[in-house]
């Protein structure tokens, strides 16, 4: 007999249709919506898959960010196996990483946090510990594909991993940023957002005054058992 056990685990969907003449005024809308992030956070820090597989044994930890120390990367949950990981690279996956502030100290060898910057980069500044409990905050984001529903429309998936609002909204805006980069001329995007039921309304209120696109609303994980 096949039992079905439902994890006690869930990821909220935001979506969000962006057509081709406003992807411009997107970036422009996101970016003042998140002028507030606090100076003295980490810097998100797109990886390289050199840095990829050392992640959850260095400053990052499965538990912290992964429920179930499941990875799910669009609508696959998967381990962090590096059989895993060398696929996620095929796929050519981009991973967007803010450490937590102890780890940055530790790498920059500094008494000095770094400002969290729209374009990925970083600056100094001298500052509090005030954020030394931010466990840190994973972005992943798909390759976008075409879609059959006219107008160009490609999707995008970008999954979230952590609690904090103000790293999901920077997440979003860089991964977006990138996503527009490799967008086709003419092209528009339906972004699909995952993340924890928390976020959900801080989520939404960041496209506030753009076309939602009504999919589904949550990502369930199931867990299959079997017994004899």
């Amino acid at each position: 007999m096949s039992l079905h056990v439902l994890l006690e685990y869930k990821k909220a969907m935001v979506s969000v249709y962006l057509s081709a003449d406003e992807l411009e005024e997107v970036l422009r809308v996101l970016k003042s919506r998140i002028s507030s992030v606090s100076k003295d956070s980490p810097p998100p820090v797109f990886l390289d898959y050199s840095k990829v597989h050392g992640l959850f044994s260095g400053p990052l930890k499965e538990e912290d960010l992964l429920p179930g120390r499941f990875l799910i990367q669009s609508l696959l949950p998967i381990t962090t196996c590096k059989a895993n990981l060398d696929l996620m690279q095929r796929w050519g996956v981009q991973w967007l990483c803010s450490y937590p502030c102890d780890a940055v100290r530790r790498i920059t060898g500094s008494s000095e946090l770094t400002d969290v910057s729209t374009d990925g980069s970083s600056s100094k500044e001298d500052n509090d510990l005030s954020s030394s409990a931010f466990k840190g905050f994973l972005s992943l984001g798909t390759p976008m594909f075409p879609v059959p529903l006219g107008g160009g429309k490609h999707r995008l998936d970008i999954d979230l991993f952590g609690t904090d609002l103000s790293f999901a909204k920077i997440h979003v805006l860089l991964q977006l940023k990138e996503a527009v980069k490799a967008l086709p001329t003419g092209g528009s995007i339906i972004c699909i957002l995952y993340a924890e039921e928390s976020l959900r309304d801080g989520l939404t209120g960041l496209f506030d005054g753009f076309t939602p696109f009504f999919w589904c609303r949550e990502q369930l994980v199931l867990e299959n058992r079997s017994k004899l």
